[in-house]
């Protein structure tokens, strides 16, 4: 039977089963009371029954069910009290478990129900955090031994369901059965794939994002994923004003003081509807964006300003520098800890050299950069960081720096066409259905051209002109 063990040689340590699609995993629960079985109108198979808590001391249950991980709470806490000074009375004061399984079976003269599993998405549905209770009370002995306590249990045998059905089932009743606290949106997501078009971009990186509740796969540090959308947002030209592309007027202030109404929920609901989310442009990108938020945070702890030094942000809001954090691309460097809200007020200044390419159809088929954002950083971030500490000195607030609308408007860069300022051709362009990039070459070895028909990349050279950009 394969285990996982989560939080290994912690007081959480606790182990679930890991079901690989296709092969029947069997878990049998002894000392059972009140089995009842039955079929309701839609066909569903449903069975409840008590089973004896020490079962989970070495019966283990999946988890895949659940859109969030269990994890230590005010909950969890109140349980482990129950267990250890009425455990008697567990099962009047819980809810219990809520699981998804292939089959289900009973014994009454052994007293004895057998679950199967072999579906991704199967298990604890709801009850994740009773589970998580019980486990670490039975590993850590405080439960009387002498003591049988009990959990009550339903067990849910769909009909013949798709796998994207039973993300939709499992998402669906956990919403509508968690008591304890609301089922976060973001951990629904996460269960209902929402986010694999960002992990399949990130790769080896999607340990630096926290996907779900009590993600356990996310490295220290971790950026949760809510924040990573803001992130997105604030150099989204589809979200915010640009110089030079034709967008949305506002500043990018909503997606730094974390408007859930301007970020979140659009994106959410196009998810949620099957239709591409105005920020899955940017989906190609969020690499080179979170190198870049933290490069920001490291130029400003390490750069010899002069005047900034001696401002009240500097000083007083960013602590002179003694709040650090790690690197998230290498953890032996310090960069300074800002907070979001002032790394995605700083990161959306650079939203102007943002380039979006659209074909003859107005489809948006390319991202990519003006300029690299580096060198811009490079260049304008003693400035820009001056001119935000004269913002902050205004009133020397927290809350009212974030919310004053004029931190926004001191943009790295502005191009104006009016007086012969119009962006350069983009240095870097990357496709949103290949994520192929390419990168202008200067130096002979270009290989491609950018068709303005089809807003794409081709190595099929016209004749008369020269290639301009090469696959990196």
């Amino acid at each position: 039977m394969p285990v996982t063990v989560e939080h290994e040689t912690t007081q959480n340590e606790f182990k679930h089963l890991k079901v690989t699609p296709g092969t029947t995993e069997t878990v049998t629960l002894k000392d059972i009371q009140g089995y009842h079985e039955g079929i309701d109108s839609l066909g569903n198979n449903i069975a409840r029954f008590r089973f004896n808590g020490k079962n989970l001391a070495a019966n283990y249950l999946p988890l895949e069910a659940n859109p969030r991980e269990p994890g230590s709470s005010t909950a969890v806490t109140r349980m482990r009290q129950t267990l250890e000074n009425e455990a008697e009375n567990f099962h009047l004061k819980n809810n219990g478990l809520t699981v998804f399984a292939t089959g289900v079976s009973h014994d009454p003269v052994k007293a004895e129900t057998t679950l199967q599993f072999d579906k991704e998405n199967q298990g604890i549905c709801n009850g994740g955090h009773t589970y998580f209770a019980v486990s670490t009370a039975l590993s850590a002995g405080k439960v009387k031994k002498n003591t049988d306590f009990y959990l009550n249990c339903e067990v849910i045998v769909h009909p013949t369901m798709t796998s994207d059905e039973y993300k939709r089932a499992t998402v669906d009743i956990s919403r509508a059965r968690n008591t304890n606290s609301q089922l976060k949106e973001f951990s629904m997501a996460d269960q209902l794939g929402f986010f694999d078009p960002l992990k399949e971009i990130l790769g080896a990186n999607t340990d630096m994002i926290s996907w779900h509740e009590n993600d356990s796969s996310a490295r220290e540090g971790a950026v949760p994923v809510r924040e990573l959308l803001r992130y997105l947002a604030c150099l989204s030209p589809d979200v915010f004003s640009h110089s030079a592309i034709k967008s949305p007027t506002g500043s990018h202030m909503p997606a730094s003081t974390g408007s859930k109404a301007k970020i979140w929920d659009p994106w959410f609901n196009s998810c949620e509807l099957g239709k591409p989310p105005t920020l899955g442009t940017m989906y190609p990108m969020v690499g080179e964006i979170l190198f870049i938020k933290e490069y920001i945070a490291e130029v400003i702890l390490n750069r010899p300003f002069t005047s900034f030094r001696k401002t009240n942000l500097w000083q007083d809001y960013l602590d002179a520098g003694e709040s650090k954090r790690s690197n998230l691309f290498d953890p032996k460097t310090e960069v300074v800890d800002m907070g979001v809200t002032v790394e995605i007020m700083i990161l959306g200044l650079l939203r102007d050299i943002v380039c979006r390419i659209k074909n003859k159809t107005g489809r948006t088929t390319m991202m990519g950069w003006f300029i690299p954002p580096k060198a811009l950083i490079e260049e304008k971030i003693d400035e820009t960081m001056t001119n935000l500490a004269h913002v902050y000195s205004k009133t020397n607030d927290s809350k009212a720096f974030v919310r004053d609308d004029s931190a926004y408007g001191h943009r790295m860069l502005k191009w104006d066409r009016t007086f012969g300022f119009a962006p350069p051709p983009p240095r870097v362009l990357i496709d949103l259905e290949t994520k192929n990039r390419y990168e202008l070459d200067d130096a002979g070895g270009a290989d491609h051209i950018l068709d303005l028909v089809s807003g794409k990349m081709t190595n099929i050279i016209p004749s008369g002109e020269s290639a301009t950009y090469k696959l990196t």
